[in-house]
């Protein structure tokens, strides 16, 4: 596990880089969206203690294999537009959520 916490321009965020062979899931030549290894589980268990306990705090999730379900992403794994959601490494985001929330309105 790899930390990192950064200060850009008013937004602050903490990345969190797993190196772990158990959350990279298949070779990554195995690009079906069910080879994420325990990651998922890992995300999901992290966004719910978030929802608890830090309710201002985001929890976004990168892996090789992550296929995304936002709009203009077809089912097809190798839509580039999956792209947005992956990185080399597993790597979960904590982030405020009111920098989300500006984040996305400057992107429109």
């Amino acid at each position: 596990l790899q930390r990192r916490a950064l200060q850009v321009d008013g937004f602050a965020t903490t990345l969190l880089v797993f190196t772990d062979d158990s959350f990279l899931g298949s070779p990554a030549t195995d690009t079906s969206p069910a080879s994420c290894g325990t990651f998922p589980a890992l995300w999901r268990m992290g966004s719910e203690v978030l929802q608890e306990r830090e309710p201002g705090v985001d929890l976004l999730a990168f892996h090789r294999h992550r296929v995304d379900s936002g709009p203009g992403c077809r089912s097809d794994p190798d839509d580039p537009a999956h792209y947005s959601v992956r990185a080399p490494l597993p790597t979960l985001q904590l982030l405020l959520a009111s920098d989300l929330h500006k984040a996305r309105i400057a992107w429109t």
